[in-house]
């Protein structure tokens, strides 16, 4: 967000141009997330701070939160995406690998 700020503000107008929209969607469309960066926002389903994520937490952030997936979908995200149990829990930093994987695909 900061550097499309910037951008913004070195054109010196609000509005934006196509190439410059070109050049900021370049930059981060391929941007992978690492697991080391996922780690971190797990925590909102962590508030033990035990660095387990149960999958009943993290199906109920996927159902009701921002872009809400259907019950089915999170499933077959948790489940057969992730390769996560139906429900336990799940190290952290596990999550966080599976989830940095499904970037390579």
């Amino acid at each position: 967000v900061e550097e499309v700020q910037e951008a913004v503000k070195e054109k010196g107008s609000d509005t934006g141009d196509l190439e410059q929209f070109k050049a900021l969607y370049a930059a981060y469309a391929n941007k992978k997330v690492t697991a080391a960066e996922l780690v971190p926002l797990f925590s909102v389903v962590d508030p033990a701070k035990k660095g387990v994520v149960d999958v009943r937490s993290l199906n109920y952030l996927l159902t009701n939160f921002n872009e809400r997936l259907t019950q089915a979908e999170a499933e077959e995200f948790i489940q057969g995406m992730l390769g996560l149990p139906k429900e336990g829990t799940v190290p952290i930093p596990d999550v966080a690998q599976k989830v940095e994987q499904l970037q390579k695909v």
